[in-house]
């Protein structure tokens, strides 16, 4: 559903595929292009901005199993400010770098445990 220019998705749409997956949102030149939203067939939702069909800018990723981040994307990967959580209370807010927790940052563990501190 959407616009078609050229053969190639413009503007506001949705895909559904045939997984059962689907993205609704932005195109550019047939790529996810803006704000959008999509959900993998495993039922993994990601609510953010994408730039040539990639996750990029601010979005929030909610995994099947109760994983979350919310922050800073770049490529498809975390990097910047970001806040992950799993289920159990563990919980890192800080900075990110290619899906790696890098710089400085706070640790939670779900037993109330703290580290504050550099990441590598």
């Amino acid at each position: 559903e959407g616009r078609s220019v050229s053969g190639n998705a413009e503007g506001y749409g949705k895909l559904t595929r045939s997984d059962g997956g689907s993205y609704e949102g932005y195109w550019l030149n047939n790529l996810q292009h803006g704000k959008g939203t999509e959900i993998t067939a495993d039922g993994s939702r990601y609510e953010g901005h994408y730039k040539q069909g990639m996750k990029s800018g601010e979005g929030k990723s909610t995994w099947n199993d109760g994983r979350v981040y919310e922050g800073h994307w770049l490529d498809n990967k975390m990097c910047g400010q970001g806040c992950f959580t799993r289920p159990g209370g563990m919980k890192y807010q800080g900075q990110w770098k290619d899906d790696m927790m890098d710089g400085n940052g706070v640790y939670l563990w779900g037993d109330g445990r703290k580290y504050t501190g550099q990441f590598q």
